[in-house]
């Protein structure tokens, strides 16, 4: 199988490319350790497989709509 038969394939099943899939379960484990941790939110970035956390914390925005640490403080209210 080719690269190209390989994402076409990924898509057709999963409705995205693999590098949005992967970016989605990023997020998602992300999401997770906030909800789950009180860490710093650096280590959630690089813990979660982002380069840094101004990254981590564009992607989030983008994917929620809301920034992660105004994320963690909805969860306290």
């Amino acid at each position: 199988m080719s690269h190209t038969q390989l994402c076409k394939g990924f898509k057709a099943i999963f409705g995205c490319t693999v590098f949005e899939y992967l970016r989605k379960e990023r997020l998602s484990y992300a999401r997770m350790l906030i909800e789950e941790k009180s860490v710093d939110l650096t280590w959630v970035a690089y813990e979660s497989g982002f380069c840094s956390s101004s990254h981590f914390t564009a992607a989030f925005f983008k994917a929620y709509g809301i920034r992660p640490s105004e994320y963690r403080k909805s969860l306290i209210m």
